[in-house]
């Protein structure tokens, strides 16, 4: 439980990298320049190196990503390949932030693009759902559904995407608690809400159909956990933290901090 935990905040993470490197581009295309901002030029290294390293059909694997090095191996992979649906998410979500899908963008990423959303469609189960390793893990489907909806909507609403994103999105609301956030048996944690929250608000914006009160109702819940005075949030209530490594003096509060107005500021 507690590399799940773990491992859900470290995507959360990298998916904020992504994204705040595309609007930091964005933010300096405007200004005079004889190069290309750093920026710009971060964001295609790392498009780059995605590219590179992906598998064949269209994943992208945590713990053998290296098979795809050449000349030299790169480091830092997984110990293990339960999180590959995840990932894969993760990695398209990046070519997608800087507007790149299946129909345009250059040679080597539309193909890229267009292998992932194959994959996509094809590990999509009975009634819009995304499996991982342990089926419990729901932000995986969010994270996938995330990535449909945004291809759903960058593609130009694609007859080819829609059943993809609609049946994702069905399945996201049906597994929402009662208490308006999502997590493992019924108790809301706040690195899934943040997910999910997202998530049906790329359907919404999509013309997907998602109630307002059920994003409302994760909004809510966030506050909960959140305590007014320090803007601190906690895991599951206003006091707890993602479980840290026996021995570690550290403390996610801080972290935790960063997701709530960052999951307002896209769901709101």
């Amino acid at each position: 439980m507690r590399e799940e935990r773990m491992q859900s905040f470290k995507l959360f993470a990298l998916f904020i990298q992504v994204h705040l490197s595309f609007l930091i581009t964005q933010a300096s295309a405007g200004e005079e320049t004889t190069k290309p901002p750093a920026s710009e030029i971060a964001v295609y290294g790392g498009l780059s190196w995605l590219a590179k390293h992906q598998s064949e059909g269209g994943v992208w694997k945590g713990s053998r990503f290296i098979e795809r090095c050449s000349p030299d191996k790169c480091n830092g992979q997984a110990e293990t390949g339960d999180e590959n649906l995840a990932l894969t998410g993760i990695a398209i979500l990046a070519f997608q932030g800087r507007g790149i899908t299946y129909k345009r963008g250059p040679g080597a990423y539309k193909k890229c693009a267009k292998e992932t959303i194959k994959f996509l469609n094809d590990r999509q189960k009975q009634a819009g759902r995304y499996p991982e390793g342990s089926e419990r893990l729901l932000y995986t489907h969010a994270i996938c559904t995330l990535a449909v909806c945004e291809a759903f909507g960058l593609s130009g609403k694609s007859k080819l995407i829609e059943p993809m994103a609609r049946g994702a999105v069905s399945h996201l609301l049906a597994s929402q608690n009662a208490d308006g956030g999502w997590g493992l048996e019924g108790k809301s944690n706040v690195v899934w809400t943040a997910w999910a929250s997202i998530a049906l608000k790329a359907g919404m914006i999509c013309e997907i159909e998602v109630p307002e009160k059920d994003i409302v109702k994760a909004l809510d819940w966030l506050t909960f956990v959140t305590d007014a005075g320090t803007g601190k949030a906690g895991y599951t209530s206003k006091n707890d933290q993602i479980p840290l490594p026996k021995g570690s003096r550290k403390n996610n509060f801080g972290r935790l901090v960063a997701i709530t107005p960052l999951t307002r500021y896209w769901a709101e």
